[in-house]
């Protein structure tokens, strides 16, 4: 009996302290209410100005620790954003601006090197967007 415990007290001791798991994207879709409560106010912002089915945020590693990273903002089907191609410049400045500053806020100290947003359209046509950290300023 002793051993059983031991061997299960070694197993649990090991298993919860393996921190090396890649953070996996935060998906936000249009359609579950209950995941934007938990999304600070800049983020909410955008998903509720643009109102896109789907949005991800994630973080690219672009190398060790000391290193600037890379974050990225995605969002998909916006018909707000399918509509008013000719201002798309424009939107993805402010939706930049917002998720930076939804960064400065969660993120201390931020690492940043750009930020980069892309919109999926309805078309299937992707435009991609990249901002360094003295332009959204």
């Amino acid at each position: 009996m002793r051993y059983y415990l031991f061997t299960l007290c070694l197993i649990i001791t090991y298993s919860c302290t393996d921190k090396n798991h890649p953070t996996p994207d935060k998906k936000i879709s249009n359609n579950h209410a209950g995941e934007k409560a938990e999304l600070n106010q800049p983020i909410q912002e955008i998903g509720s100005f643009y109102q896109p089915e789907e949005m991800t945020i994630k973080e690219k590693q672009t190398g060790k620790s000391g290193n600037k990273e890379d974050y990225q903002i995605t969002l998909k089907n916006s018909d707000l954003l399918d509509s008013d191609l000719e201002n798309l410049n424009e939107h993805a400045k402010k939706i930049a601006s917002l998720y930076y500053k939804s960064l400065t806020s969660t993120i201390h100290p931020l690492n940043l090197k750009k930020v980069v947003v892309t919109i999926k359209h309805r078309n299937l046509k992707i435009d991609n967007f990249e901002y360094l950290e003295e332009n959204i300023k």
